[in-house]
């Protein structure tokens, strides 16, 4: 799984020293229960954070080579909960929908302030898109699928317009992180961590996400 990312960033070409701006927005909607991938991870929380962390540190040395390099992870900022069992269901074995989409949002609000402190040159923004006309529910059952895509073309915003929102976080100058995540909501607007954002979750969050994207 996480051999893919790896083997994306090294079809890159020599010559491409420097990385300004990365975005993720990777994702996958289903109703399916846990489904592990070959490291004993659920393939969603696989797709919407180990995937996208296993990237960033790949290219961190092209990240780094940059003068203002800015990675934008478009997830859950200040709208997920935090996963209170992180210390002994890292792997979410306990599994919920729920809980798949809160824990990828806390793991990203945390990893990404690991890397914030370690590489201040580089800014690590994590974003709540909010309701969003786009493929998002392709592989939902018809049932589900069809109110999802009559609630996106009434009452979600244009692709565009959430574009609009989130991408100042990628230029303006005052948006830099100088050494701390930067959490935005739907509208650009800045967002709070979780009650368990703590240092000590930090720093297990980190330890336990290397192990899992060393294999």
């Amino acid at each position: 799984e996480y051999g893919n990312a790896r083997a994306a960033v090294k079809q890159l070409p020599e010559e491409l020293k420097v990385v300004d701006y990365v975005v993720f927005c990777q994702t996958k909607a289903t109703i399916q229960g846990r489904t592990p991938t070959i490291e004993n991870i659920d393939e969603k929380l696989a797709l919407n954070y180990f995937s996208r962390i296993e990237l960033v540190r790949q290219l961190l040395p092209r990240l780094e080579a940059a003068d203002d390099a800015r990675v934008l992870s478009v997830l859950s900022a200040g709208v997920h909960s935090p996963h209170a069992d992180y210390k002994t269901d890292f792997a979410l074995e306990k599994y919920s929908q729920k809980k798949a989409a809160d824990t990828a949002g806390f793991y990203t609000d945390l990893a990404f302030d690991h890397l914030s402190r370690q590489h201040p040159k580089v800014t690590f923004i994590h974003a709540s898109p909010g309701f969003v006309s786009t493929n998002w529910g392709t592989d939902m059952p018809m049932a589900l699928r069809l109110p999802i895509r009559a609630l996106q073309a009434t009452v979600a915003k244009a692709s565009s317009d959430c574009a609009e929102f989130l991408f100042p976080s990628l230029t303006q100058p005052d948006q830099r992180g100088n050494g701390k995540v930067h959490l935005i909501g739907e509208y650009g607007q800045d967002v709070t961590t979780t009650t368990l954002h703590t240092d000590e979750a930090v720093a297990f969050v980190w330890q336990e996400t290397e192990k899992v994207i060393s294999v």
